[in-house]
């Protein structure tokens, strides 16, 4: 028998269903580019506090077993507990900076610091441990939980949750990198991989002026300079930041680019052949959508996942980490990504159980980062066995 506040769920997402149906509304915070301002959502969005205050039942006792987790000061995910002796999961490529000490920051105001211990590249997973006893560890689902078209919440630290939604797809694996697209002809084609320049750039005043040229990236070769100020990119005027990058990473590895720059009292032409992001975490950003820079912020690690949820909650990267519940408050899966306008994933249960007691050991499990080449053997060592098999021929 469903509880009651599972009913009164039911009740209201009949009566504001059209809310629901209403993705560009429920993405309306996030829209435009970085200087455009944002709004806040209608009273007919499902991320309207009355809208939350549907489900603060559902997610009663979820809540409790979610922390804020603050790397230098700064949100950059939040956790779940998963034992009452201080274990907590969250996201690792949130914590891959050195920003000062990871701290967690419990429902009741209590502020921790927390020990990293193991971690899962392929799921994006890492282990937290805090000097705590009696906690309230996650209330896992006996089965998957959730079909599609089913009501989930996205519980925080406090009373509301911070989203809610539907899922939205099927339960299936994320690898992005095994998947071909169809274009517009209806040709498949293999997803693009990001086009990477090699600099830092910021806003001066109403243009992008460059910061700063990485060493033996695509910029330095161009011939960009510091102190450039963007003008144009592939002949289109560029007075935003957040789409100066964007069109970058839109335009993919290996395609030649033409930038117009204004250096001192001049305008130059440069031409540059764009690369691949160095950076782990670029690789796993998948396929990058013309719509993109007016979604707001992705997560920067979005494919290779062994098996998520998707459903079409609106987090901001740094609300992943935290559980997500069906109607009966139980936990069906561990947020992980936002990949997309309206698409959320979550790691299933079944996944994020099967890690928990590996997780507990410090240390890399799942696959690693690209390995390095094994050292070449000592050219004395190599030299000998030359001679030696010069002598046998002799």
């Amino acid at each position: 028998m469903k509880s009651l506040a599972t009913e009164t769920v039911f009740v209201v997402a009949a009566c504001t269903i059209f809310a629901l149906a209403d993705p560009l509304d429920a993405q309306r915070s996030f829209r435009g580019f970085g200087r455009n301002a944002q709004r806040a959502p209608s009273e007919k969005s499902k991320n309207h506090d009355s809208a939350k205050a549907a489900y603060q039942g559902v997610v009663a006792k979820a809540c409790l077993s979610t922390v804020v987790v603050k790397r230098g000061g700064r949100q950059v995910a939040l956790g779940t507990i998963v034992a009452a002796d201080g274990y907590i999961v969250t996201k690792t490529s949130e914590l891959d900076d050195d920003e000062g000490p990871i701290t967690c920051l419990l429902h009741d105001g209590k502020k921790l610091e927390a020990l990293r211990l193991g971690n899962h590249y392929d799921n994006d997973l890492v282990m937290l441990k805090v000097d705590a006893k009696d906690l309230n560890p996650a209330h896992w689902s006996e089965d998957v939980g959730a079909s599609v078209g089913s009501f989930l919440a996205s519980p925080g630290p406090k009373k509301l949750p911070i989203a809610v939604g539907v899922m939205s797809n099927k339960i299936h694996n994320r690898d992005r990198s095994k998947f071909k697209r169809r274009s517009r002809s209806g040709r498949s084609r293999t997803p693009r991989v990001p086009g990477f320049l090699g600099m830092f750039a910021r806003m001066q005043g109403d243009r992008v002026q460059i910061d700063d040229v990485i060493k033996g990236t695509p910029a330095e070769v161009a011939g960009l300079r510091k102190g450039d100020v963007v003008l144009e990119y592939e002949g289109r005027t560029m007075r935003d930041h957040d789409e100066f990058v964007t069109r970058i990473s839109r335009s993919g590895a290996g395609t030649e680019v033409t930038i117009k720059v204004r250096r001192g009292d001049k305008d130059v032409i440069v031409k540059a052949t764009l690369g691949k992001n160095p950076n782990p975490k670029e690789d796993r950003r998948g396929t990058i959508s013309s719509r993109q820079a007016y979604w707001g912020p992705l997560s920067d690690v979005r494919i290779g996942f062994t098996e998520v949820i998707q459903h079409d909650s609106v987090l901001k990267p740094n609300q992943c980490g935290g559980p997500l519940v069906n109607l009966d408050g139980e936990v069906i899966g561990i947020n992980i990504a936002r990949v997309g306008r309206i698409e959320t994933l979550a790691l299933t249960r079944k996944v994020v159980r099967e890690l928990l007691q590996k997780l507990r050991a410090p240390g890399t499990i799942g696959r690693s980062k690209p390995e390095e080449k094994p050292a070449e053997k000592p050219a004395e060592k190599t030299a000998e066995k030359t001679e030696k098999k010069d002598e046998k021929k002799k």
